[in-house]
């Protein structure tokens, strides 16, 4: 069953995926970041974080090699913050304090 998506938040899914991978500005996948949550579960789709297929699946990427991946670019959650800073700017705090409590 198809999840129903309001208009802000696909509004908002577009913007991240514009941003492009965080990590080379290829064409992203939308990856859910996974804090204090198990395999096959997701987070809310406000925390999101573009990723492209290599840096979201392939062998330097967020599921193929985590460790490495973020001692490299940060934490999923750092990632997620600079995503909100990117796209709003000076009014981040409040949307990224919400985001935070939907993982």
């Amino acid at each position: 069953m198809a999840r129903y998506k309001s208009k802000i938040l696909k509004d908002h899914l577009n913007r991240v995926a514009e941003l492009g991978c965080l990590v080379c500005k290829r064409p992203p996948q939308l990856h859910h970041i996974r804090v204090n949550t198990g395999i096959g579960r997701r987070s809310s789709d406000w925390c999101c974080i573009p990723l492209c297929m290599d840096h979201h699946t392939g062998k330097f990427s967020i599921h193929g090699s985590k460790k490495t991946f973020v001692e490299q670019m940060g934490t999923e959650l750092e990632l997620l913050e600079n995503v909100y800073k990117t796209l709003y700017k000076d009014e981040y705090e409040k949307p990224f304090k919400l985001a935070k409590e939907m993982i």
